[in-house]
């Protein structure tokens, strides 16, 4: 409120203006010692004396002993206020002449300003007392020195005046009194009830809808109504509202529903500007010209938005609508912005009561899922304190050493004879020492259940509560070593057929010398075995004949062509000749080009030739078989992907033929293909069929079989790099394959090929975790990945393949 007639004037006489202020004793007369010494400091400060009195009858006792230059009192003093003490100082011929001013709270009051110059007060003053507005009075009364005779006769009342005018004064401070308390009292019920709606509603949408309902109730408002930003995109949304006319049969009066809508955009206003906004007469306020006809429908006089803040951030906004112009005075508005905290409050405990049931639940839930998953597991799990005793154990485990679940949590594992005899024992002492995992395969010729079994057990330790734990995954491995010793015996009928076989010599040499003559090489040129150790293979080859060998095999190394074929006249150990066949290409060992040959003695059987070429024919057939049992075998134990490794060497095959490999590098391609999932078999079949999603540790297993395929296939001499492909078929150009992060070209250019293959083939074939997505989905993914993943020039002739050359996948191998 601002402050009315603050320039002091002589309440029935103009007074001039002042020209010197002089030193005075001013009385100040309060029952607040803090206005009493907020004046004091004023007043010492404009260099004047002060006394003090709490009381009217304490003030006049100091008047009568010492008769001060001006009085400053307040009105309102309980028991005698400062009319009362006007009137006794005009009473008292003595004092009528000192000047004194009258201090209130509500200064605006006409009847109470006459009132006060007819009891004889100077002027009056409106707390808090400005220091300019104190200055005026004092300086100008010091001036005068004294109040004129005139002036104080016109300023007697007769008492019969005196207590009417008194008592009526007395009865608007205490109707004034009263309406402060019945204000004060709503504005109690209004926090109080709506803290309690905040303790007992449980949910938001039954929080807002009772606290509108409550400032409609209890604030004397005609529609409440509570907005909610998006935080996302700090869009309001209307959360809740409520009106006089709620309980009606209709709902929202019609006008009322309007008018919200239409002011809506204040509501945004505020929430962006996290301000509280007023306007306290809409149909004459010139900034809300557009919501004037829609108010006067609704019979809206003023509204208020009162922010929501939590956090420093607006997250929505009360509205209240109100039809009695100028309603918002600065108590009410504070309520309201008090009203408007305590929702924020509540939402915000709402809200975090909610998270920490979602959080609770999802304890809960993390909890039952692991216990689930655990138990489900096909990798036998046991976990054992330090002291070896078991403080869990799935099924799994069980099923695996071939007991019951409760025989192996009795299973101390220092005890267990089987841990003793294999050393597991020992590696489980190591990890519990060092914390490092350690992992060994064991054979158990017969376990305490009397159950053969291979295991491959990988120790974990762990610490849970400071105390440390050991965690042994089982994984029953005794299919894996039936077709590894399935393939070793394959391997050695391999070995066996180039060793003893009586037709065919085969030698591998590098650039410099022979690194491998088989008997039968040995036999053609009539030596002992360990007598050419280290020789050059110009030893065989008469001297005129080399020079053409020679370059023949430089163009295998160099690539020029990919088989080198020669004929020439070879020398034997005793200088005879012997007329040779030979036949070589480039394969690769521990990573360096390597030339594979292989010679036939056609001295005195040139007319058998064709013999010689169908047993040469029987021996590469023989070298095939031994492939498509490795792949058989492994499609054995992953009966799902059945045929995927001779679809993605078809693939691979025609990917090569589009990009103009030669028939042996195409069937390096197909070998390769073939073989390229071979390490699956050192995963247990239980999660190669697994239909449902992998865990950490399947999935990781699982990565594992490029290494495990290369591991088998490294030591088979092939003439193609073999091994490397199945190492590398899920590396990816940009680093993000694995087992080794290779990129671009240090990738191996057939891997490259197989890697498109194998994606291509898995997207379009069935799985048991999903139905085939089709050979679109498959191209568009290497289509995605052409340059980042997947090398492009293999990606772009893959794409020509099925969509310009009509090649089509074969289905049900």
């Amino acid at each position: 409120m601002e402050n009315v007639n603050s320039q002091p004037r002589a309440l029935d006489q103009t007074v001039p203006a002042v020209r010197e202020s002089r030193v005075a004793t001013v009385l100040v007369v309060d029952d607040s010692a803090e206005v009493r010494q907020q004046l004091r400091l004023l007043l010492e400060e404009m260099g004047h004396a002060v006394i003090e009195a709490s009381n009217v009858q304490q003030a006049l006792a100091l008047v009568r002993r010492a008769t001060p230059d001006m009085i400053l009192s307040a009105i309102q003093i309980p028991g005698v206020d400062g009319f009362e003490l006007c009137r006794q100082l005009q009473q008292d011929p003595t004092l009528r002449h000192v000047p004194t001013a009258l201090i209130t709270e509500e200064f605006g009051e006409p009847d109470k300003q006459r009132f006060a110059k007819d009891v004889g007060a100077v002027a009056v003053l409106k707390k808090p007392v400005t220091p300019q507005d104190l200055r005026a009075v004092v300086d100008v009364w010091l001036f005068f020195g004294s109040v004129p005779d005139a002036t104080q006769k016109l300023r007697q009342l007769d008492n019969e005046g005196f207590h009417k005018r008194h008592s009526m004064e007395l009865v608007a401070q205490l109707e004034t009194k009263v309406a402060d308390l019945e204000r004060l009292s709503r504005r109690y019920k209004l926090l109080s009830e709506t803290n309690h709606a905040i303790v007992r509603m449980r949910s938001r949408e039954e929080l807002l809808r009772t606290v509108c309902r409550i400032a409609v109730e209890h604030g004397g408002v005609r529609l409440a109504t509570i907005v909610l930003t998006d935080q996302a995109d700090r869009h309001s949304l209307l959360a809740d509202s409520y009106s006089e006319a709620a309980g009606s049969s209709t709902g929202f009066d019609d006008a009322l529903d309007e008018f919200a809508n239409a002011g809506r955009g204040l509501s945004a206003k505020t929430v962006r500007s996290e301000k509280l906004l007023v306007v306290n007469d809409i149909v004459n306020d010139p900034t809300t010209v557009a919501l004037h006809e829609t108010a006067r429908r609704a019979g809206i006089g003023a509204m208020a938005v009162c922010p929501l803040r939590h956090g420093g951030v607006a997250i929505g906004a009360l509205e209240i609508y109100v039809c009695t112009a100028g309603f918002f005075g600065p108590e009410i508005l504070r309520t309201f912005e008090e009203m408007a905290e305590d929702i924020a409050f509540g939402l915000h405990n709402q809200a975090r009561e909610a998270d920490n049931a979602v959080a609770r639940q999802r304890t809960a839930d993390a909890l039952e899922y692991n216990r689930v998953l655990i138990e489900s597991s096909p990798i036998g799990i046991v976990t054992y304190n330090a002291a070896g005793g078991v403080i869990s154990v799935n099924t799994a485990a069980a099923k695996i050493t071939g007991g019951t679940v409760t025989q192996l949590a009795a299973q101390n594992f220092r005890e267990i004879e089987s841990w003793k005899s294999s050393g597991l024992l020992s590696l489980a002492e190591q990890a519990l020492a060092t914390n490092r995992i350690t992992d060994k395969e064991i054979h158990i010729p017969s376990t305490t259940y009397g159950k053969e079994v291979w295991i491959r057990a990988r120790l974990v330790p762990f610490e849970f509560r400071s105390e440390r734990h050991l965690l042994a995954l089982l994984s029953d491995i005794s299919e894996r070593h039936e077709v590894e010793q399935a393939l070793a015996e394959a391997q050695a009928t391999y070995r066996a057929l180039v060793e003893t076989q009586p037709l065919v010599g085969i030698f591998l040499m590098d650039e410099k010398e022979v690194l491998y003559r088989n008997p039968r090489t040995l036999e053609i040129f009539g030596y002992q075995p360990g007598e050419l150790v280290g020789q050059p293979f110009s030893v065989h080859v008469m001297d005129e004949d080399w020079p053409a060998v020679e370059r023949a095999v430089r163009a295998v190394f160099s690539g020029e062509i990919p088989i080198g074929v020669a004929e020439f006249r070879g020398r034997r150990k005793d200088g005879s000749e012997v007329r040779i066949s030979a036949h070589g290409t480039l394969g690769c060992r521990n990573g360096k080009p390597m030339l594979i040959g292989v010679i036939l003695d056609v001295t005195e059987q040139r007319h058998a030739e064709q013999q010689i070429k169908l047993h040469v024919a029987q021996l590469e057939a023989a070298f095939m078989h031994t492939v498509e049992v490795a792949t058989t075998l492994s499609e054995m134990r992953d009966p799902y992907t059945a045929g995927h490794e001779r679809r993605v060497a078809e693939i691979a095959v025609a990917i090569g033929a589009e990009l103009g490999f030669d028939a042996q590098r195409l069937q390096g391609m197909r070998i390769a293909g073939s073989l390229h999932d071979v390490g699956k078999i050192s995963i247990p079949s239980e999660i190669l069929s697994k239909p449902g999603k992998l865990t950490d540790i399947e999935y990781l297993m699982v990565k594992g079989h490029p290494q495990a395929g290369y591991e088998i296939l490294k030591s088979v001499e092939f003439p193609w790099p073999v091994a490397q492909v199945a190492l590398q078929h899920h590396e990816r150009m940009d680093g993000s394959g694995y087992p080794q992060g290779l990129k671009g070209e240090e990738i191996l250019f057939e891997a490259r090929i197989m890697s498109v293959a194998d994606v291509v083939e898995a997207m379009s074939s069935h799985r048991p975790y999903r139905a085939g997505l089709g050979i679109d989905k498959a191209l568009a993914e290497i289509e995605r990945g052409r340059g980042s993943a997947y090398d492009p020039v293999v990606v772009d002739a893959c794409l020509k393949l099925f969509r310009e050359n009509g090649y089509e996948l074969r289905q049900g191998d």
